[in-house]
């Protein structure tokens, strides 16, 4: 502090000479004057001329209220009286002034008073004015956007907690209204679970450090959780954007379902189409196979006869099950060739000795040629009808019950059995099985499986079983898993039953 320059003794205490002030009043960029309490301008500095265009002398010339925005005089007129009456400066109020172009400037003042006249100094604010008006009204235009648009959107602040909320994300997050989401944590809040319903922590969650790094984030498909703890599956971006309290983020997401459906749509086209081709080529190049599954008598436990369930084989060799192939055969109407191939090589199966039963699809139901083709296997191959079952299930029949009976009473004719498979899953009544030739009624498997640990489905296969034996059917009790349910079924008497306990599918030697 010892060695800081000192000012000039010879200026200490002195005011700037007339002189000094008339120069810088004169070369003064803001614009300088006063005005009479009557309402003129009595004196004004030539910045006045550069920003209005006006002469000095045209100013002066009249009250300076002329030269204001209509909007603006009564204001002034109202100010002027307030300034004259007071001793204390007026800063930072605001008029518009007109040009000698007739266009009108917004001008902002600073004015102070003494007993004859106001004194103020101004500058042109006018483009401040036309910023600050388009920031205003880019802001009237986002709060509008963000209001309105199908997108959620969330601003965080620096501490991670929600600031704002549109009332789309409160909709598709399932909420009453923001006040129940505002000040919470996202990830906390709606982000806990991966898509699978795995636990998702936050410290590994990219969405809460984009503050954190400065660096937007977009990602596809992820999934958020509602209010009631479903799950909705959204794609969504995320930047870091500049707060009065530090760096927040801003978060826009989208609900992807509909997105999600129309992909998984054209996936099972295309693997419809690959399966199809596939199917082709298996039957061209014989490449079905015939698993065997035995059907034993629950009295005896002897073999009563096989059932034989269709395989596939890729070009690899490996096996594929019927349900991943079938579907896409009955669709693009393969699956009558399907059922040909199945009739053929099952009478060749059967001509080496025993019973069989062999599946047909229901569209086979309605064809007069798969009979035709049974009546021409029979002939070839010399098999007994009576060794012949063929399975339909109730859901086929059902779907028309006069074509299942037409069909049934041909089989029936030729000499062969025709057995009603799933049978309780349907909306058949016990009752129609007085009106079908059916010789077997086969108790679908998910009934069956669940008889020792669920009354209900225990009293169902013990009412399938009295009623048929009442109306001289078989019954077959499908999905036997383990002794107790064999012994079950004994007791209820059950004819014959199937299930990996008695023996699983294997390929015919």
């Amino acid at each position: 502090m010892g060695n800081a320059p000192k000012r000039p003794a010879s200026l200490v205490g002195e005011r700037p000479s007339g002189e000094l002030i008339e120069r810088l009043f004169n070369l003064s960029v803001d614009m300088l004057g006063a005005a009479s309490f009557d309402g003129y301008l009595i004196l004004l500095n030539p910045a006045w001329e550069r920003v209005l265009g006006w002469s000095i002398s045209a100013l002066m010339a009249q009250p300076y209220v002329s030269f204001l925005h209509p909007d603006d005089v009564e204001a002034a007129r109202a100010r002027m009286v307030h300034l004259k009456g007071s001793d204390l400066p007026v800063l930072g109020y605001k008029s518009r002034f007109r040009k000698s172009d007739g266009q009108y400037l917004t001008l902002e003042w600073n004015a102070i008073v003494d007993d004859r006249s106001v004194y103020f100094v101004g500058h042109d604010i006018t483009a401040n004015m036309a910023i600050e008006g388009e920031r205003d009204q880019t802001a009237r235009v986002m709060e509008a956007v963000i209001e309105n648009v199908d997108d959620g959107i969330y601003v965080a602040d620096s501490t991670g907690h929600m600031t704002l909320i549109n009332p789309a994300a409160v909709e598709l997050l399932g909420y009453e209204s923001p006040n129940e989401l505002r000040n919470r944590i996202p990830h906390l809040t709606f982000h806990y679970n991966h898509p699978d319903g795995a636990a998702f922590p936050i410290d590994e969650c990219d969405l809460t450090k984009v503050p954190l790094t400065g660096i937007p984030l977009h990602v596809d498909e992820d999934a958020f959780w509602r209010k009631d703890g479903t799950m909705i599956p959204v794609s969504y971006s995320s930047a870091p954007i500049e707060l009065s309290d530090g760096t927040g983020s801003v978060v826009a997401f989208h609900d992807i379902t509909a997105f999600q459906a129309e992909r998984d749509r054209q996936r099972a086209q295309v693997d419809e189409i690959e399966w199809f081709d596939e199917i082709k080529k298996a039957l061209t190049e014989d490449r079905f196979v015939l698993y065997a599954q035995p059907v034993i008598s629950l009295a005896t436990g002897s073999t009563f006869k096989h059932e034989l369930l269709l395989r596939m084989l890729t070009s690899d060799g490996e096996v594929i099950e019927p349900a991943q192939f079938l579907p896409v055969a009955e669709k693009f109407g393969l699956i009558s060739d399907i059922d040909e191939w199945v009739i053929t090589h099952g009478f060749d199966i059967a001509a080496t000795g025993g019973r069989i039963a062999i599946n047909l699809s229901a569209p086979s139901m309605v064809r007069l040629d798969i009979l035709l083709h049974i009546e021409r296997e029979l002939a070839r191959t010399g098999v007994p009808p009576g060794d012949i079952t063929f399975e339909l299930t109730e859901t086929a029949v059902m779907q028309d019950l006069e074509e299942g009976r037409r069909f049934a009473e041909r089989l029936v004719a030729l000499g062969c059995s025709f057995a009603l498979d799933d049978f309780g899953t349907g909306y058949a009544s016990l009752t129609y099985l007085r009106e079908l030739p059916i010789t077997y009624v086969k108790i679908d498997g998910r009934f069956v499986n669940k008889i020792t640990q669920n009354e209900s489905d225990s009293s169902m296969v013990e009412a399938i079983v009295q009623m048929a034996r009442t109306l001289g059917k078989t019954t077959i009790a499908e999905g036997i898993e383990d002794e107790d349910t064999l012994s079950k079924l004994r007791g209820f008497g059950v004819d014959l039953g199937q299930g990996y306990y008695i023996g699983r599918p294997g390929p015919l030697a």
